[in-house]
């Protein structure tokens, strides 16, 4: 599981950073990669691109606004207090992790469902289609037929 953070306060300065440690300790200690960005009045350390590509889970450990955070949009995002953070770091990391699996639970279950809506969808169309074709062919011959039935009953004494 890879997991990318952001952490900031509003001074920036000291809860920015602990909370940043926090996870960092917590998931060396669970054995979850974790990339941490803090957003803190030194600036801000980003994380790669790629990393954040290839990432399962976001947290965002924000008293205060999260900076670029279009680039995470892609992620299951779990938001919470810098404190939270600092005091509770393997219990956020744990509930980020759920909310990730959840959140890949029900995409698979979407397509899934889209999966067999679309092979019921063909059925459908492979019947009516051969209703279609059936149609046609008795159309036809009908407008065939209906030459000779008009000649013949004019022809009627």
């Amino acid at each position: 599981m890879k997991i990318v953070a952001v952490t900031s306060c509003p001074t920036g300065i000291a809860h920015t950073y602990m909370a940043a440690e926090a996870l960092e300790n917590a998931g060396s200690q669970m054995d979850v990669e974790i990339y941490v960005e803090t957003q803190g009045s030194a600036g801000i350390s980003a994380i790669d691109d790629a990393i954040i590509a290839t990432a399962d889970a976001a947290i965002f450990a924000a008293d205060i606004g999260v900076r670029g955070r279009d680039r995470f949009e892609h992620l299951s995002i779990y938001e919470v207090g810098v404190k939270v953070a600092i005091n509770q770091p393997f219990e956020v990391i744990n509930e980020a992790i759920e909310r990730a699996k959840t959140r890949v639970e029900k995409q698979t279950e979407i397509l899934e469902e889209s999966d067999r809506q679309s092979h019921l969808s063909e059925k459908s169309a492979n019947r009516a289609s051969a209703t279609t074709s059936i149609r046609q062919c008795l159309m036809t011959g009908m407008s065939y037929a209906i030459p000779a039935i008009a000649v013949g009953g004019a022809c009627d004494p």
